[in-house]
């Protein structure tokens, strides 16, 4: 019986506080951001750039409007990498201001330009000859760029298309026929060879053979599975570049949950969209800043990631119809775009087609450097310097050895004495002294 007093004693005056603080510590978790179990965004960088010289006899390959052929020279750019001759594009703005043979008092080269230097002429004219119609000028004048953006290795492009009745179960797709205008070599595949290449483990993985992935329209419409996802999602932390046209962006929302947000059209609709250059390589590009294009059913709305970059944009629904934005992932690049590139015309189509091929010629993710050693004065060590050892730890203060650990029955048997002391207490009634008064008689 006095077991039993001391057991129920004890769950009324212990538990209640253990259940109070272990729901506190439950209401804290929900509502505090990275939280037990909620997974993060990961980190992401801008892209790197370099300062170089570039002197008498370089070429420079223009990208405005003194290119005669700026579809194919992005096929030219892409040759010669494949034939390991390295690229600098010149990142705009501000533009480079170049002397060449043609402009002999020199002139602006917007669009981000590309220029081939240190080549050996031999080597790289077979490849000039084969895009006769790409316009090439020669550097007569020295001049140094703070915004180089190096190319050294010829980007892998997967396009997904979905099956149909063709060969190699894909459909005809704009990015498809306009690489092989570039002449530049890539694979098609119908999203569900995609899934199941991915997880066969006795054949190539296409994550991890190509640089970048193009989700034509419809893509999957929002049906991965969700092993397909973590598969693509892990790639773009890697480094891995995807674009997502029109209603595969159902795909990119259930790939980066809150990247953006989407609306679905009954009809296609036209707009008066606005150009905004990010100075950055998917947006270069020289021309006007207004452009008349043809939405697609599915749309990129705001609001999305903060660092959401758009390019291409018009004001409705309350919010910003994005054409053509981007954001970074990790290592790696997610781009959309909000309309069928093969139903643009004119300038439009223009556009569409140098927004693909900035991607067709992007640069490999730049590894994250340590940051530089400091010197005892506090100040940066110059590169390559090695940084002395650290300083041995001093020895740990001497202690008095103290008791660490507190046995349970003696802890349980500790809070059962305390509430069964204070029950006891609260029973007992306190003796009260009585003075009784003596009547004397006289």
């Amino acid at each position: 019986m006095f077991v039993a007093k001391i057991s129920k004693i004890y769950y009324r005056a212990v538990l209640p506080g253990a259940f109070a603080i272990l729901t506190i510590f439950i209401i804290i978790s929900l509502i505090t951001p990275g939280a037990i179990g909620q997974s993060t965004r990961p980190l992401s960088t801008r892209e790197r750039y370099e300062t170089m010289p570039f002197g008498v006899g370089s070429i420079v390959i223009p990208m405005d409007y003194k290119q005669n052929d700026t579809i194919r020279g992005f096929g030219l750019v892409h040759a010669l990498l494949r034939n390991e001759t390295p690229c600098y594009r010149l990142i705009g703005t501000p533009d480079p201001f170049i002397v060449t043979e043609s402009y002999p008092q020199g002139s602006n080269y917007s669009g981000g330009p590309i220029v081939i230097s240190n080549f050996n002429l031999t080597d790289i004219q077979p490849v000039l000859d084969v895009f006769p119609s790409v316009t090439t000028h020669n550097i007569t004048e020295l001049f140094i760029s703070t915004r180089v953006y190096k190319i050294e290795n010829p980007t892998k492009v997967l396009v997904i298309g979905i099956a149909s009745g063709a060969a190699d179960g894909t459909q005809s797709s704009f990015s498809d026929g306009l690489l092989s205008d570039m002449k530049i070599p890539h694979e098609t595949m119908a999203v569900s060879h995609l899934n199941w290449r991915i997880f066969d483990l006795g054949s190539p993985n296409p994550l991890e053979e190509h640089d970048l992935f193009i989700f034509e329209d419809p893509g999957a419409d929002g049906e991965m599975t969700y092993d397909m996802k973590e598969a693509i999602k892990t790639a773009t932390i890697n480094g891995k570049n995807f674009i997502f046209i029109g209603k595969a962006m159902r795909d990119l929302t259930n790939i980066y949950p809150g990247s953006i947000s989407t609306k679905t059209l009954n009809e296609k609709i036209d707009y008066t969209a606005t150009f905004h250059h990010t100075e950055e390589s998917p947006s270069q590009y020289s021309g006007p800043a207004l452009f008349n294009v043809t939405s697609s059913k599915v749309v990129a709305m705001t609001p999305g990631y903060e660092d959401l970059e758009p390019m291409l944009y018009a004001e409705d629904f309350g919010g910003l119809v994005l054409f053509a934005s981007y954001f970074r992932y990790g290592k790696g690049l997610v781009e959309m775009f909000s309309f069928l590139p093969n139903e643009q015309t004119g300038e439009m189509r223009e556009l569409a087609t140098i927004f693909l091929g900035n991607r067709f010629v992007q640069a490999p993710p730049t590894p994250l450097q340590p940051p530089p050693p400091l010197g005892a004065n506090g100040l940066p060590m110059p590169t390559g310097t090695v940084p002395p050892p650290p300083p041995p730890p001093p020895p740990p203060p001497p202690s008095v050895p103290m008791a660490t650990t507190i046995p349970a029955q003696y802890l349980f048997a500790g809070f059962a004495g305390v509430a069964l002391g204070d029950r006891l207490k609260s029973k007992v009634k306190p003796k009260i002294g009585v003075r009784h008064k003596i009547k004397v008689r006289a």
